[in-house]
């Protein structure tokens, strides 16, 4: 899968023009998985959003989660072993993931933007091969 594929919210982030003058600013060996530094080190020259590396490393979490054998059923209490914890600099980044690409609902109050500030984000695969990425809650880091 080319990198195109690996970020779709970092795609309708952009729009079409941008994300491809990203890539075309990529060295041509860069895979998928570096895809995320790859934007930070780009990100000033090229004039990006200052979250969108963040963004990425979202979206490679949760790559990464997909290719994951899911969890079964265990027999005790464990952390699931596609789970990721994500440090990062901007809040709200799981929500956006989330809604890029869709259409905006007309009676809805469009989300806000990321905010800079120190939070994490979980990324995993639940039994259901369901993929999630949240924003870590004070009881998800303290449990």
């Amino acid at each position: 899968m080319d990198i195109e594929q690996h970020y779709p919210a970092c795609r309708a982030l952009l729009g079409r023009k941008d994300f491809h003058r990203l890539l075309a600013a990529l060295d041509p060996e860069t895979g998928w998985e570096q895809f995320p530094e790859e934007a930070a080190r780009l990100g000033e020259e090229l004039g990006l959003p200052g979250y969108l590396a963040e963004l990425a490393m979202l979206e490679r979490a949760k790559g990464l989660a997909a290719a994951m054998e899911p969890p079964g059923q265990a027999d005790r209490l464990m952390v699931n072993p596609t789970l990721q914890l994500i440090p990062l600099n901007w809040q709200g980044l799981p929500a956006l993931l989330e809604s890029a690409g869709q259409a905006p609902r007309p009676q809805e109050d469009p989300a806000p933007g990321p905010a800079y500030g120190p939070t994490y984000g979980l990324a995993w695969q639940s039994s259901d091969r369901t993929l999630h990425a949240v924003e870590a809650s004070h009881e998800d880091l303290v449990a």
